[in-house]
């Protein structure tokens, strides 16, 4: 299999990513304090669910169950985070964030091909701070 050429280079996803956890953090920051859990809640939902389409696109069976396992069981850390503590909600997002080494084009774990070459380094850049934003501040 031929590699695809990349739209933007991984330096560009960085910084891109580095702007899309700011306004997270502006967004979250100005949610309403009853409402905040939830919305980071769905933030959560919604990035771990991003490699099921990786594997769709790649249609391969095995790396689909195993993408959709992660998705599940980061939607059940969703579940206790809402109900529970927050500290669920920022694991989860750790957790998203050694998931996206383990997709690292450099040394890849998991075999899911149709992952871009940009895509693990600017989620460790979005989910490392987004977890310590949940932790720390938006309490």
């Amino acid at each position: 299999m031929t590699e695809r050429p990349e739209l933007i280079s991984d330096r560009l996803a960085v910084v891109l990513a580095a702007i899309l956890v700011a306004g997270s953090m502006a967004w979250l920051w100005f949610t309403p304090v009853a409402d905040r859990r939830i919305a980071e809640g769905i933030t959560l939902a919604i990035i771990a669910a991003i490699y099921i389409g990786f594997a769709l696109a790649e249609r391969d069976a095995t790396n689909l169950v195993i993408e959709v396992a992660f998705a599940v069981a980061i939607v059940a850390v969703v579940f206790i985070g809402l109900e529970q503590s927050r500290y669920w909600l920022a694991g989860g997002l750790v957790a998203h964030g050694v998931w996206d080494l383990l997709h690292h084009h450099r040394h890849p774990v998991l075999g899911t091909r149709e992952v871009p070459r940009w895509y693990p380094p600017a989620c460790l850049v979005y989910d490392f701070p987004l977890a310590i934003f949940v932790t720390l501040v938006a309490a």
